[in-house]
């Protein structure tokens, strides 16, 4: 169904989330290398194509049916080339999130590259830890560097969790920065540190290049994204914001916010439909994005 569904699906297992994306025979995802199989009445969710008909088919047949066992999926291990990020309330409630390397990938949201962060209401109790990638929240994250990466976990309370990265060969010596302290944390294979949920703006994945040689941007600096809905987030790791606006595609101003030094905002929108934000830092550059807000 390539002309109709996006090359990605949602799924719960055990009570947690997994996500895959594939293209053609090989796929990314937070549960193991091969394409994950679904299990009969077991639900699951896809994306269409945004250019399919509203009236378009999904198709079924037997070409699409296998014969798996209960622990194929799970002996098929982890992803390689794939930062895996797992994160852990004090209940128990677990999410993942992955930063895949691919050198042919961009660092800006794909459709068919990335998976955003799907926030099931099935799982309101869950933590869900994400990446960003331009301005989408991500579930799965395809990147060919891993510089400046926006990690947070979104929760409907705020509480503290554990987050656990595995699989850190996959980028070389990425660090857990934390703009509020300004300290960098190096990572390694099973390394386990605690963060709070809905802290936006100060968590960021840095300094791991795969060439080691690569340059950051000023642009880089400024994040702009959606994560709960009907909010915008707009977050600095250099100079700090001095105002932030954002404007309907009619041009109407709908949210404002200005501090003197303030590195990050959360702005409250109307409703569902796409914005046009205006972030200005304390030199006077403006950064804008276009997103949309669920």
């Amino acid at each position: 169904n390539k002309s109709v569904l996006q090359p990605k699906y949602w799924y719960l297992k055990d009570g947690v989330q997994n996500i895959a994306v594939a293209k053609d025979s090989e796929a990314t995802s937070t549960e193991g290398n091969d394409v994950p199989t679904i299990a009969p009445l077991q639900s699951f969710f896809v994306q269409k194509v945004t250019t399919a008909a509203a009236d378009a088919k999904v198709t079924f047949t037997a070409e699409m049916q296998t014969l798996a066992t209960a622990t194929d999926n799970e002996a098929a291990g982890t992803n390689a080339n794939a930062l895996r990020i797992t994160a852990t309330n004090a209940e128990g409630k677990t999410s993942r999130a992955l930063v895949a390397y691919d050198a042919m990938t961009s660092d800006d949201y794909q459709p068919d590259e990335d998976a955003e962060l799907f926030l099931d209401s099935n799982l309101g109790d869950v933590p869900m830890v994400y990446t960003v990638a331009g301005t989408m929240a991500t579930s799965i994250n395809m990147r060919p560097t891993c510089e400046r990466v926006p990690l947070g976990v979104y929760g409907t309370r705020d509480e503290e969790v554990t987050l656990r990265f595995e699989g850190i060969e996959a980028f070389c010596g990425v660090k857990l920065y934390d703009a509020r302290t300004g300290q960098a944390t190096a990572l390694s294979d099973g390394t386990e540190v605690s963060v709070s949920t809905n802290d936006y703006g100060r968590y960021y994945l840095t300094g791991g290049v795969v060439t080691g040689n690569e340059s950051i941007h000023a642009a880089d600096e400024v994040s702009i994204y959606s994560v709960r809905p009907g909010e915008v987030v707009a977050a600095s790791v250099g100079a700090p914001l001095r105002e932030v606006r954002v404007y309907d595609l009619n041009g109407r101003l709908v949210a404002r916010q200005s501090s003197v030094n303030r590195s990050a905002y959360r702005l409250d929108v109307p409703g569902r439909a796409v914005y046009v934000v205006y972030a200005e830092d304390a030199d006077g550059i403006i950064h804008d994005a276009k997103l949309y807000v669920r």
